[in-house]
This record gives C-alpha cells, structure tokens and sequence, in this order.
C-alpha cells in the first residue's frame, strides 16, 4: 500500500471510529427498546416485539426524511472548514438550526397524525395495531422536534471533524434511555407501567434532554468563538436556501425508503404476527452492521467535501477507496460470524420458538448481504459529501421501488407457502445488490469532482 493509501486510510479510520461509536449508540436505543419489551410477560412480549416492528419502519421512514438535514448541513460545513472559512460554517449551523425551529412545528404535526393514518395500512391484529400506534404518539408525536434539532447538529460536527461530542451525546442518550425505560416500561420508581408507550416516552424524553446537553456544550467559547456560533447575524436567507437545496433529495431518498413499510406489509400480510416479529429482529441486528457502514461513509462525506474544498479531487478519491475497504473489513467481521451464529442470535431476542425459527435464516440471508450494503452505503455517502445528492436520490427511488418490492413479491410467491419469510427477504438482498452496482458505476463516472456547493 502506498504512502498516500495510508495516509488516507488512517484519516478515515481516525475520523469513522467516533461517528461509529456515536451512531451505535444512537441505534442502540431502538435495539435497547425491542430487548425490554420482549422482557414484557408472557404473551404480551411477542406483541410488543411485533408492535415494535411494525412501528419501527414507519418510524425509519420519517427517520430518514427529517435526517435529510443532516446531510445539508455536513456537506456546506465540510466545504467551508476545507475552504479556510469556519465562520462560514458556524453561520451554516445558526441558519439551519433557526430553519430547524421553523420545521419544528409541522414536523410535530406529522408525527402525531402519522401513526394513525399509517399503522392501520398493513397491521391487521387489533393489538398489535393499537401498541405500535401508542409508541408512535411519544416516540414521533413527542419527540421529533427534538430529534430535528439534533440532526443539525450532528451535520455540523461532522462536517468540522470534531465527532468526538457527538459521540458523547449517544452515550448520553443512550443512558437516559435506558433508565427511563426501566422507569416507564416496567413502573418502577412509583410510575406507571407502560409497557411499549412508555418505551416510545422514554426514548421521546431522553432525545430532548440530550438536545438541551448538547446546546449547553455548544455555548461553550471554545466552540462559540471560532465558529461565531449563534449570532444573530449568522443567520442568512443563503445559508438557508443552500441547506435546504442539499437537504431536499436527501429527504426525497429518505420517503423512497417508505418502501421498507411496503416489504413489511407484505411480511405481514402473508406470514401474520409471528413474521412480524422475527423480521424486526432481522431489522434490527442489521441494522447495527448498518449503522457501522453509514458512520464510516459519513466519515468518508467528510473527507471527502474538506479535500474538495482544498481543490484536491485525488485526495478525495483515496480517502472514498480506504472507507470502502474499511467497511468491508469491519462489516465483515461482525457479520460473516452471525451468519453462522444467527439461530443462536434469534433466540436471544426471541422467547417463541416458531418466531425464532423463523428468524433464524432471514438474519443469515441479510448479515451476508451487508457486504455488498456496506459498499453501496459508503460509496453514496462520498457521493453526498461530493454534493452529488440528486442522483444518490434517484437511484433510492430506483433501487427501492422499481426493484426491491417487484423482487420481494417474486419470491415471496416462489417460496411460499414453505419459506415465505425467507423469500421476502431475498427480495431485500437484492435492493442491496443493485444499491451497490449503482453507486460503484457513479462513482468511477467522475462526475462529482466538479459539483460546487
């Protein structure tokens, strides 16, 4: 390996491994709330797990589309901290945290209206139907502004480099989180139990009072005063317009992904509660392998929008190079081992022996297809941190709806009524497939050395 690959891959690895630890943390707050319900008694556990797996792809969906923040704001940033101008930046994060204010509102509004519009769709058990809606009330309806305001954020200090905060704020989260679930899921302390509305209140509160952490360590002066961060005058109609034009087919690709609660109706229409619940385990263990690779290709935006700021394309190619290999080395080691070790894995979050059964070679089927995830995931990101957004976009709309839901009904037919779960979730590895071929193929393209931003 050359000086230059090195070099690279050390500024990769060095900037990814704190937006890896920060985004597992974050993501450990839905695999936290799917533990402890599924400690619930009795028949009411695998409700509540199913509950959770139907709430949590309406809640990805919104997820995404609302993140779409984040995006536009690490990108500008990245570009003025690679230009020489952190004021500049610190003027990005004010503008988009006042238009993050402006959001606030509708986004509240969406999220206690959503769940009872969407929920109904493709959850037929009253129950289940009913639990999912409950924890979406607090965890959308409750919460979201919050986590709006967090996501400007996060762009921020990833764009500067400085993740080490963010990193400190999932720790913080995440023990909120976990405390206000032993709280409210199961009424210790004198309160209530809840069950999964307190899981959905708990992560709710704890979102904003990290909020409020990190803003208090935000108006630190080390931070204020080389950034000149909330000034009023930072405040600018350009800098919000720039956020928002980078934001927009970031949100766009986020609503393609409303397909997930599509292959979930699909799961669920054809394999009932039991299918529903396994699936969200498959969902959510994989879910950790990709939070791995979104962290280090977020690393790789960075990077990526700093040397290109600096004018230098070629720096920006190595540095998208070494977080693909690393993403692959990394993914690859946590997830070839739960293919072999996924029945095991699936009675560990699952005490029915039918549903983790049923989990079992679904979780096999998707960890071995997070290696070609993983590349599709990193390569999109540098493509992000390029300002190359609308094409990421577009093929999300592609890949997701023109592919993945054709191919999970296909085989959902060929392998039914013996192995209908498996077949749905051939149909994802799929959408990962061609996610991969697609972002590659751009990439080499060479279009986004020239994208300004």
């Amino acid at each position: 390996m050359s000086a230059g690959k090195r070099s690279a891959m050390r500024e990769v690895s060095a900037l990814a491994w704190p937006i890896v630890a920060g985004n597992v943390a974050h993501n450990l707050v839905s695999l936290v709330d799917t533990w402890m319900v599924g400690r619930l008694p009795g028949a009411q556990a695998l409700t509540s797990v199913a509950a959770l797996g139907a709430a949590s792809s309406v809640f990805l969906v919104v997820f995404l589309v609302f993140s779409a923040v984040t995006t536009g704001v690490q990108v500008l940033t990245a570009r003025r901290c690679g230009e020489g101008r952190p004021q500049e930046a610190g003027s990005i994060l004010s503008s988009a945290l006042f238009l993050g204010f402006l959001l606030g509102i509708p986004a509240t509004l969406v999220g206690t209206w959503l769940p009872d519009l969407v929920i109904p769709m493709f959850v037929e058990d009253a129950e289940t139907r009913a639990l999912a809606i409950s924890f979406l009330d607090w965890r959308l309806g409750g919460g979201l502004w919050a986590m709006l305001l967090l996501f400007v954020l996060k762009g921020f200090l990833w764009g500067t480099g400085k993740v080490g905060l963010d990193l400190a704020a999932g720790v913080v989260l995440n023990v909120l989180n976990l405390f206000l679930n032993w709280v409210l899921i199961f009424g210790n302390l004198g309160a209530p139990a809840l069950g999964v509305r307190g899981a959905g209140m708990a992560s709710a509160l704890a979102a904003m009072l990290t909020l409020f952490w990190l803003l208090a360590m935000l108006w630190q002066r080390r931070w204020r005063e080389p950034y000149a961060l909330f000034r009023r005058d930072g405040i600018t109609r350009d800098a919000m317009m720039r956020v928002t034009q980078l934001s927009w087919p970031r949100a766009l690709q986020g609503l393609a992904f409303s397909h997930s609660a599509v292959f979930f109706a699909i799961i669920g229409a054809n394999t009932g509660k039991l299918g529903l619940a396994a699936s969200n385990v498959v969902w959510r263990v994989a879910g950790m392998t990709v939070v791995i690779s979104m962290s280090i290709g977020s690393a790789a935006a960075t990077l990526v929008g700093q040397n290109l700021g600096r004018g230098d394309p070629e720096a920006a190619a190595r540095c998208a190079r070494a977080a693909g290999l690393l993403a692959l080395g990394v993914t690859g080691f946590f997830a070839l081992p739960a293919v072999f070790a996924s029945d095991w894995m699936a009675t560990r979050f699952l005490d029915d022996p039918v549903a983790a059964q049923l989990a079992g070679p679904c979780l096999a089927l998707t960890m071995l297809f997070q290696l070609p995830d993983a590349l599709g995931i990193v390569y999109a990101r540098a493509l992000t941190g390029a300002g190359d957004v609308r094409f990421v976009a577009a093929m999300e709309i592609v890949c997701a709806w023109l592919l993945c839901l054709p191919a999970t009904w296909l085989c959902v037919r060929l392998w039914g009524p013996d192995d209908t779960l498996f077949g749905a979730w051939i149909g994802w590895a799929v959408y990962c497939s061609a996610w991969m071929l697609a972002m590659l193929l751009r990439w080499r393209h060479g279009a986004w050395r020239s994208i300004r931003v």
